[in-house]
């Protein structure tokens, strides 16, 4: 195997990599059913991809003017429009004039709402469980990346590239320790093993080692990257079988080989195995296209399916007359409205705040 990898280059198939992420979290919302059940782990690489790509921007713009405030800049102009203005549709101007439209189990939202403004909803799902009303309970992982980047890259400028391998695998143990003993002893309750920052970081943590060794080891990663994959995928299926379950909190055991599956296929979509045919078709442009409108999309899918699913279900399933029907029709509608409103969000909303990053 041999990757081909550069560091400063725009790499197309990690947009398709981000596609498959998003398409894979939209079915597992918007179509629940037994073969979407693992669609969960589309955060999981979603995770990975992010650690590589912002580890990778952190090593090679180490010791830069205006190192850390180009990062949080930067950042700040790619996630923070997008995000608030969901929530200001969402937490404001959606109970002030359509009130009628939410579920009363929506009030979660508004009483905890300063959590959310504060990027905090990942913990207080774990201090308070999933809410019965799931509009907003997806925006757990952008508080886990969020709280993630503040201090990431302050350890990338204090760390050589080889300490921060050993801070990479300190952290991974700790997230392990934290996820099977810690975060129940401190008084925390599932979700947290799935959404607790400390609990998932290993995620974006993988990612970060495969930045650091693609940079100073390559040849050890076109070495292992075949057997470790293989090994992750046989101990996911182990998990699987032995938890007789894909449901995201009872496979919390798996997760580390999910994260290093997730890291194995990213090596590979850099290497010459791309062109294989069980890869090649991640390079469709479909998969591309999903990737540049993603974060619109995982923003949005689920509050729309929602309250779609709170306002139409009864009407659509009274017409249909079979509940599958009745899935099919609110997911292709809700996914349909988050592509236009996510392609619409992208020029008018996120464009004009992207094209500001060119100053830092």
């Amino acid at each position: 195997m041999r990757i081909n990898y550069q560091s400063a280059s725009h790499i197309p198939v990690l947009d398709s990599l981000r596609g498959l992420a998003v398409l894979l979290v939209i079915l597992f919302h918007c179509f629940p059913h037994p073969v979407t059940t693992l669609g969960w782990v589309g955060v999981d690489l979603f995770f990975v991809l992010s650690g590589f790509l912002i580890t990778g921007i952190l090593i090679d713009s180490k010791g830069k003017k205006g190192y850390y405030r180009n990062f949080i800049a930067r950042r700040t102009l790619r996630i923070f429009p997008l995000y608030f203005f969901a929530l200001l549709i969402c937490l404001v101007l959606l109970p002030l004039f359509f009130h009628s439209l939410l579920s009363p189990d929506y009030a979660y939202y508004l009483q905890h709402q300063g959590w959310f403004w504060l990027y905090g909803q990942n913990w207080l799902f774990s201090i308070t469980g999933f809410p019965k009303d799931h509009t907003l309970v997806h925006f757990w992982s952008l508080a886990v990346e969020e709280q993630f980047y503040v201090f990431w890259p302050l350890v990338v400028a204090v760390c050589s590239r080889r300490k921060l391998i050993w801070v990479c695998l300190f952290l991974i143990v700790f997230c392990l320790f934290f996820r099977f003993y810690l975060g129940e002893r401190l008084g925390l309750i599932d979700p947290f093993r799935y959404m607790a920052t400390a609990a998932r970081m290993d995620a974006l943590l993988i990612g970060a080692l495969i930045a650091i060794f693609i940079r100073i080891r390559r040849e050890l990663l076109e070495r292992f990257t075949l057997p470790v994959a293989l090994i992750s995928v046989a101990a996911i299926a182990a998990g699987i079988l032995y938890s007789f379950s894909l449901h995201f909190i009872r496979l919390s055991s798996i997760y580390l080989f999910i994260d290093i599956a997730a890291g194995c296929l990213l090596i590979l979509l850099l290497s010459n195995y791309s062109d294989f045919f069980a890869l090649r078709w991640l390079k469709h442009r479909s998969f591309k296209w999903l990737g540049k409108y993603s974060y619109g999309l995982y923003v949005y899918h689920y509050i729309i399916f929602n309250l779609i699913r709170y306002n139409l279900e009864d009407q659509v399933n009274a017409i249909s007359g079979n509940k599958w029907l009745t899935m099919l029709a609110i997911g292709g509608i809700s996914v349909a409205l988050s592509i236009i409103i996510s392609v619409v969000s992208f020029k008018y909303l996120e464009m004009p705040f992207l094209k500001l990053k060119k100053y830092f």
